[in-house]
């Protein structure tokens, strides 16, 4: 049978695995391993009873199996950690609603000729927004042909997320949440 030599890391890493799993000799059975060094950078596993070295096959399934262990360790290791935050990603999957969305409020900037961010100011917004909301939600059009062919659904949107943001800057500044 064809010998095989291994560095020490190389050997450490296949003794660590066989804490883990069990590798009997092909000879006699025996589930015990020892090394046999020449030089650090020549070292035989054989079998303890027998002396029969480890088989190569036997070692490519070792070597493999750690490799994988040590490629998902470093995975584990240079993922950022997202315990506790919020998934805002999830808003990717309303890429096209959130577009539409934003031609509502670019329809105000340019159609309009608001400035932008000048829905903030507005005098009694919250009420404002929630009555635009209930008049686009009631509106049974899909299209909204007086305001630039925006989408109606894309208005309620609009107008819902107009209200829950001056919402919750006015409790902010009330000092019941915190808003980023």
């Amino acid at each position: 049978m064809e010998e095989y030599y291994f560095n020490q890391d190389e050997v450490d890493a296949i003794f660590e695995y066989l804490k883990h799993n069990t590798i009997k000799c092909s000879v006699c059975h025996k589930k015990k391993w020892i090394t046999k060094e020449e030089s650090p950078e020549r070292i035989q596993i054989g079998c303890e009873k027998c002396g029969q070295a480890m088989s190569r096959a036997i070692v490519d399934v070792a070597v493999s199996c750690i490799e994988e262990e040590v490629m998902a360790e470093e995975q584990l290791e240079s993922f950022k950690t997202d315990k506790g935050k919020i998934r805002a990603g999830v808003l990717q999957d309303f890429s096209n609603a959130l577009m539409e969305v934003a031609k509502v409020g670019d329809m105000g900037i340019g159609f309009k000729g608001y400035a932008r961010g000048s829905w903030l100011d507005l005098e009694n917004a919250e009420e404002r927004y929630l009555d635009a909301f209930w008049r686009h939600l009631l509106d049974t059009r899909d299209i909204n042909t007086e305001d630039d062919n925006v989408i109606v659904l894309a208005q309620v949107a609009w107008n819902a997320l107009a209200r829950l943001e001056l919402k919750l800057r006015r409790e902010a500044k009330e000092g019941g949440l915190h808003v980023a």
